[in-house]
């Protein structure tokens, strides 16, 4: 399923003192499978234009296709086009609100006006997703759940509704170790299961370890989009942004600093070898 935006403009508050345009005449195309991370300052526009990929905000200017229809048209078939991109909120646990599991997971197919045949096997097949045994947690409160299972909560009932494109706003966001590697671990299981996933994160690492495209946002425009490799080789950049960059790739820019004409890298195994590589061909790198 394709996303496409084009010459996309959002103005909050427009005509008003507080006046502040949020995205300025942004064009993107997403296409079927792809992992992109998408990162840039606090304020560069990045959450504003997740909620335009759905319909949850509607552009000043500009269109947001998708398979080519444009949600802003008025059909009786736009709300399920829309639920084709599941949008997860930064800290979905706190969007949880019904007394059980399962009539939180339910409550989306439900509102789609799917049968309860059809509800059920959406909530049994959704729990599966994020590893969750249905037996054991449907009928719990999801009040009652870890932060880590009540955000696997909320995911599923996200993916209950089987959406083509999955969005997530921080997914990592107050996880601890253990919880962050989950969390990695099911998206990337996703999509190689064919799902297309757009990812906010402030966690270079986790980027650079999932996404095979990251588009760079600031002050509401589009200033890099490209393979993780590219985008992270230039880290004088991002860094003058404001930007972390990849542990392994900040390694490597400092060293470079210092002279020892190292290439970057995305993660610790590939620097190393990079290093002993230069080692044994420039014994001055010592």
């Amino acid at each position: 399923m394709s996303i496409n935006i084009k010459n996309v403009s959002f103005i909050y508050m427009p005509n008003t003192p507080y006046e502040a345009k949020a995205l300025d005449d942004i064009n993107l195309d997403i296409n079927d499978g792809e992992f992109i991370g998408l990162i840039g300052q606090t304020g560069s526009g990045k959450s504003t234009l997740l909620q335009h990929f759905n319909g949850l905000l509607k552009p000043a200017t500009g269109q947001v296709l998708i398979n080519g229809r444009n949600i802003a048209e008025k059909a009786p078939d736009i709300k399920r086009l829309c639920a084709n991109v599941g949008l997860v909120f930064q800290y979905p646990e706190y969007q949880l609100f019904e007394e059980t599991v399962y009539k939180d997971i339910a409550f989306g197919p439900k509102n789609l006006g799917y049968d309860q045949i059809e509800i059920d096997r959406r909530v049994r097949d959704s729990l599966e997703l994020v590893e969750m045994d249905f037996e054991e947690i449907a009928d719990k409160s999801p009040f009652e759940l870890s932060g880590g299972q009540k955000r696997r909560v909320a995911l599923a009932g996200i993916l209950a509704m089987n959406p083509s494109t999955l969005i997530l706003d921080e997914p990592m966001a107050g996880l601890d170790p253990q919880g962050r590697f989950s969390t990695m671990k099911l998206l990337k299981k996703m999509n190689e299961a064919g799902k297309t996933i757009i990812m906010v994160s402030h966690y270079m690492d986790d980027v650079a370890l999932l996404c095979n495209r990251v588009i760079v946002m600031n002050e509401g425009k589009i200033v890099k989009d490209d393979s993780a490799e590219v985008v992270f080789s230039d880290q004088e950049y991002l860094i003058n942004m404001g930007l972390d960059i990849p542990f392994a790739a900040h390694v490597a820019y400092e060293l470079n600093k210092l002279g020892k004409q190292i290439q970057s890298a995305l993660n610790v195994t590939e620097l190393s070898e990079i290093i002993l590589d230069k080692i044994n061909s420039d014994k001055k790198l010592l």
